[in-house]
């Protein structure tokens, strides 16, 4: 089973983000309910352990909603090879998410992948992205 771990940098960066903190905490426990995935904060693990729940099916987008916040969390803290490897669970669970493509091309040009982010940008303009066009001016060559 794989763990969701929130590292102690993240915690921090949680902290800064009061509101955003609370309505992760509140989208990662609606998300992790149903699949019975512990959620650990930190080093010292405060535990959350949620009861699988075997005649319940839950929605992926629950699911999805948890990957694409916490890929955003480590974009943000500079971890790219993880928040872009969350970024592609939430994209497979949604194929369609325009902003789960753009903030994993955005998390791919900082990590240098150039052609990974045009990739992605242009899969949100054929989605029907309008804030992608530029991007794909401007960088794709």
């Amino acid at each position: 089973m794989e763990r969701l771990i929130f590292t102690p940098k993240e915690i921090n960066l949680l902290r800064l983000h009061n509101s955003d903190m609370k309505r992760l905490l509140l989208f990662t426990a609606l998300a992790l309910i149903p699949i019975g995935q512990p959620l650990l904060f930190g080093t010292t693990a405060a535990v959350i352990r949620a009861a699988p729940q075997k005649e319940q099916a839950r929605e992926p987008w629950q699911v999805g909603w948890f990957y694409f916040e916490r890929a955003w969390y480590k974009r943000e803290s500079g971890d790219l090879s993880r928040a872009i490897a969350d970024y592609d669970k939430a994209i497979e669970i949604n194929p369609e998410w325009i902003m789960a493509y753009n903030l994993r091309a955005s998390a791919k040009e900082k990590s240098g992948d150039m052609s990974g982010a045009c990739a992605d940008w242009r899969k949100a303009v054929s989605l029907g992205s309008t804030d992608a066009v530029e991007w794909v001016r401007n960088q794709c060559q």
